[in-house]
Order: structure tokens, then sequence, then C-alpha cells
């Protein structure tokens, strides 16, 4: 579903403050990408960002100048942990942008901060505010890219959580779904 308090957390809104995504979700394997949250087309005229699972099973988090063509992103080193609940998060701080961007993002699972790997690009500037509706367990209406699993909980802040926070909202959550 898409519209209405979602597209509130446009670029705008966390644009100098940073992005945090949080879920609770349970990955199928499955050999396709698998879209958690996104503001992105997939059509490729007006991408965002976009918090995913790859195709090759690693958590990624995707940020995109659509103006110049330009990603800044975010994977983890190993595959996520896939037919169980697990919680998911990832927090932005470095929406400025720059050379260095993918330095100031961080990944998590279940509440620990997991080993990833920045892709930089030195002509990434600065977020854009696309008009894409943001998208929850998919990257369009078109089936591209649909969440293979179960989602039970999607949190976007429009601030940069910290680890310690993400370890709260996973221990909250693992109460729940164990």
């Amino acid at each position: 579903a898409a519209g209405g308090l979602l597209n509130l957390l446009r670029a705008g809104d966390w644009h100098s403050t940073g992005l945090s995504c949080f879920a609770v979700a349970r990955v199928t394997d499955t050999a396709a990408q698998r879209n958690l949250i996104a503001k992105w087309d997939t059509t490729g005229t007006l991408r965002e960002y976009s918090w995913s699972v790859t195709a090759t099973d690693f958590a990624e988090i995707r940020l995109y100048i659509e103006s110049t063509d330009h990603p800044s992103f975010r994977t983890t080193n190993a595959a996520v942990t896939q037919g169980s609940w697990r919680t998911f998060g990832t927090s932005v701080t470095d929406v400025a942008g720059g050379a260095t961007a993918a330095a100031g993002m961080v990944m998590y699972e279940n509440g620990a901060v997991v080993a990833s790997t920045g892709t930089e690009d030195a002509a990434f500037t600065t977020i854009e505010n696309t008009t894409s509706v943001t998208w929850i367990g998919a990257q369009s209406a078109t089936p591209a890219n649909f969440f293979a699993g179960s989602i039970a909980l999607i949190l976007l802040s429009a601030s940069a959580l910290s680890a310690s926070q993400h370890f709260q909202l996973s221990q909250v959550s693992r109460r729940f779904f164990g």
C-alpha cells in the first residue's frame, strides 16, 4: 500500500537528520530481489531509496540521485538468515552525500551491527525528493521485486537511530515474534 502518511517521509524530511528503517520479517529463500521498502520506480526515472534483500540474499540499502544518475549503497558481507522471524535495520547518517556517503550507512540484524561493505560514488551529492510513491514489500505496483516471505512490522524514522535504539527495538519486537 502506498500514499498518505508514507509520502510524508521524503528526502526533504530526512535530508539533514538521517534516515532509519527497521523491520520484523521472515525472509524466504528465492533467487530474486525482495524489497522491504522503497521509494523507487522500476522505470528508472524516479529513484530515491531502496532497502531490500538482494537476489543473492544480502541486505542492501541504496540511495540514488536521479538527476545525475549516481548511487551510493551498503551491502551486508554475509547472507541474511532466512526462514525464521528476524529483525532487520539500517541507519543512514550521511545523507548530504559526497564521496563517502556509504560510510554513513549501518546495517543491523537482530539488533546487532553486521559487517557490510559500502560502494561509494564520488559524484553522489545529495538525495533528491522524487515524486515516486513509497512502497512496503515492493519496488512498484508492477510484479517486480515483491517481498518473498512475511513482513510483520516496518518502522521509518526521519533520524538516524543509534545502535542502542536498534537493539532496543529488536528486543521488544522479538518478544512477539521470537
